[in-house]
């Protein structure tokens, strides 16, 4: 796999000095930016579970209208 960019990382993690990331070497960044990626991921499905927990108490007629208005 291709040694990320230094503003790949910048871009994922603007609160962050461009100073240190771009000081990490290529191993670290390729771990950091897996990690990222990795929790993105599970926010994205920790998301989508939450929805269908508070779904269940919409009644079913109005499920997938209630799901169109949250998710757009």
């Amino acid at each position: 796999m291709a040694s990320p960019s230094p503003d790949d990382l910048v871009s994922r993690l603007p609160g962050l000095d461009p100073a240190v990331l771009k000081a990490l070497d290529a191993q670290a960044q390729q771990a950091l930016l897996a990690a990222i990626k990795a929790a993105e991921k599970q926010q994205d499905r920790d998301y989508a579970d939450a929805l269908d927990e508070s779904l269940k108490h919409v009644p079913a007629l109005l499920r997938k209208t209630i799901r169109k208005m949250i998710t757009g």
